[in-house]
């Protein structure tokens, strides 16, 4: 196993008395503790063991990865602010050096000196003790409307200090700019809706469904959780594509539209479609809709901005230019950093409608399923319908709409290629080819630099939660990833970003060089 805040440093295995083996770093002094040992190194291990069942309650996802899965921990706090990782799926505990000391300080360890290179000292007692470690906890998602607040406050922020800049140097009447920026704010979410109605039936032959077209049993279901929610049962459109798509878009919950692709009805079970179709209410009930065209409107406006005063310094005089380019070029830099906070919006949005989905549907492992044969084209097919469904998806009649819909296509559109192409030499779909799929999005740092570009999570890192979601509902996860990494890749990582990175690096550098040269 390695450190997982070093990385790249392994852990030593270490016995000590009391039939305990801890797992150290000898870089950062950070211990692995498997489910259970750690009360095996306190005295008081009753205060312990509730303590723990306490924090445990309030589980706060993070991404530092667990040494023995190698999937995301999360994070708790035991009493006087002492924080320790937490590992779902092994029930291991991660501790930082300085809180094993706390720890065995707060529930008084006994006195054995420390030998020399042991992080933590032996106890006396080689008995087992009688406890079973809680593993049925829920992992704490970020509160909504704090995380809501807290993006749009900034975003506006962002817009506000481009305005203030706008008006003292660029010469930008203020009444303009910040009645203009509004007046865009407004316009953008009073139209989209009638334009996405529009486009939808003109370059996608989409068509509400009539009450008597809906399955029954969709409709059925759809009515079941509106009512629980109060909220008006949603328009269901459905597009003629082979590309498996969910998307909602409209004012509030009450005006949601929800539209779905012939691929995804044709390729999902009855439970997968609900559970897809919960996930897109989820969006709806969160008032999503309302709050991403708020957060959208940020970005759009500023690249807006850009635009108009790139053209303006182009035309004008030298000494005007400067000041406007300078301008510009504040501009693009808020418009990068917006929208990456409304992509960093956007996934977090998307574990809610994922854990909604899980609820409704009282059986997370439906919408896992439907995630695994959307992104990862992991399904049970006759040959005919797969090679129609391959067509479909490389057709990219729908891929338009993707940043709206249940997954990211430019994300895991190529896993879903290797997965289709398994099926079609002749290997069934289980849960180790799951896993092998599985390995790219935890293990590979490239993954993670796709997710900070994607409106959407990691498809398993997605799958991690609702497969600890179904854990606490007494339902069988649909996959339980417990493979090790066999090292660590960011070493190659680095070299491989430098490569790709090196192009845009000399066409930002070029007109800058230019300019310089000239004067």
């Amino acid at each position: 196993m390695y450190c997982p805040n070093c990385q790249n440093t392994k852990l030593e295995s270490t016995p000590v008395e009391g039939g305990v083996e801890i797992d150290f770093c000898n870089s950062c002094g950070g211990i692995w503790l498997e489910q259970g040992e750690i009360f095996l190194l306190v005295e008081n291990r009753k205060a312990a063991s509730r303590d723990l069942e306490s924090a445990l309650k309030h589980c706060m996802p993070t991404e530092l990865l667990s040494p023995r899965t190698q999937v995301p921990m999360g994070e708790i706090t035991y009493p006087a602010a002492i924080r320790i990782h937490y590992c779902v799926d092994s029930g291991g505990l991660w501790i930082g050096h300085k809180e094993m000391e706390k720890i065995l300080a707060r529930y008084k360890r006994g006195s054995a000196s420390k030998r020399k290179r042991n992080p933590v000292d032996p106890i006396e007692s080689t008995t087992l003790p009688n406890f079973e470690m809680p593993n049925r906890v829920l992992l704490s998602l970020p509160n909504l409307f704090i995380r809501s607040s807290l993006t749009l406050i900034t975003l506006y922020a962002i817009l506000g200090v481009f305005v203030v800049w706008g008006v003292e140097f660029a010469g930008v009447d203020s009444d303009i700019a910040v009645i203009g920026g509004f007046m865009a704010v407004a316009a953008q979410f009073l139209i989209s809706p009638f334009i996405l109605d529009i486009s939808l039936r003109w370059f996608y032959s989409m068509r509400w469904l009539k009450e008597d077209e809906i399955p029954e049993h969709l409709l059925k279901f759809i009515d079941r959780v509106c009512n629980q929610e109060k909220i008006k049962r949603p328009t269901i459109g459905l597009i003629e594509d082979g590309s498996p798509q969910a998307f909602t878009y409209g004012y509030s919950p009450s005006s949601a539209r929800i539209v779905l692709s012939r691929g995804l009805m044709d390729l999902l079970t009855e439970k997968e479609v609900e559970a897809v179709v919960a996930h897109e209410i989820g969006h709806a009930v969160h008032w999503d809709i309302l709050l991403m065209s708020m957060a959208q409107a940020v970005p759009l406006i500023l690249y807006r901005f850009y635009r108009a005063l790139s053209k303006i310094a182009r035309e004008s005089r030298k000494e005007v230019s400067a000041v406007t380019g300078a301008s510009a070029l504040l501009a693009y830099i808020l418009y990068l950093i917006s929208e990456y906070l409304v992509l960093w919006f956007s996934r977090t949005r998307e574990y809610h409608a994922d854990r909604f989905s899980g609820y409704a549907t009282n059986d997370p492992g439906h919408l896992a399923s439907a995630l695994v044969k959307i992104g990862y084209g992991l399904a049970k097919h006759n040959p005919a319908h797969d090679e129609k469904i391959y067509e479909d998806r490389e057709s990219g009649d729908a891929k338009s709409v993707g940043a709206m819909g249940i997954f990211d296509s430019g994300v895991s559109g190529s896993l879903a290629i290797v997965g289709y192409k398994k099926r079609m030499q002749g290997d069934d779909s289980d849960e180790n080819d799951l896993k092998k799929v599985m390995r790219w999005d935890l293990w590979n740092p490239w993954a993670r630099w796709y997710e900070l570009n994607s409106t959407h999570p990691l498809i398993a890192h997605r799958l991690q939660y609702l497969s600890n979601q179904s854990i606490t509902m007494n339902k069988s996860p649909l996959v339980s990833f417990d493979d090790k990494r066999p090292e660590s890749y960011w070493d190659e990582f680095l070299l491989d970003f430098i490569i790709y990175a090196l192009p845009i690096c000399s066409l930002v550098s070029i007109p800058i060089i230019g300019e310089f040269a000239l004067n």
